[in-house]
């Protein structure tokens, strides 16, 4: 059994991951927390713009609203990826038979296994969708 890890980047949701973050118990309580600072300060909802800073999950003291919100972090930043990995299993070893040519009738023995140069998984330097993987039963029969 061979496996081969895939590494891709993927256009983020951020409406999606923003719905996602928000509703988690964790944010829910820390959004609790902030409020319960500002109105302890007297700053909730008397429109002075005053936020409580929170810098690294903490509360610093109070800012303007327009700098604490916008701080840029990595995550939030305008062409940020989020890599994903795919795992391809293939059931093939060297020394294997596997079938190929123009009908993938014609037996050939895996010398070789590697990767070409767009990343796909190649059998004996041609890639392995030009070959017809044949079952265990069939391979030891």
């Amino acid at each position: 059994m061979i496996t081969f890890k895939q590494y891709f980047e993927e256009d983020r949701d951020y409406k999606d991951e923003y719905k996602k973050f928000q509703s988690s118990k964790k944010s829910i309580k820390y959004r609790a927390e902030l409020n319960k600072y500002n109105r302890e300060k007297g700053t909730y909802g008397n429109g002075d713009k005053k936020d409580a800073s929170h810098k690294g999950r903490k509360i610093v003291g109070m800012e303007d609203q327009s700098i604490n919100r916008g701080r840029a972090e990595k995550s939030r930043l305008v062409g940020s990826k989020r890599a994903k990995s795919e795992e391809i299993k293939v059931p093939i070893e060297v020394g294997d038979v596997v079938k190929g040519g123009k009908f993938k009738n014609k037996k050939i023995t895996v010398k070789k296994i590697g990767k070409n140069e767009k990343g796909d998984i190649t059998i004996n330097d041609r890639p392995l969708m030009k070959y017809r993987i044949i079952p265990q039963e069939e391979n030891y029969g």
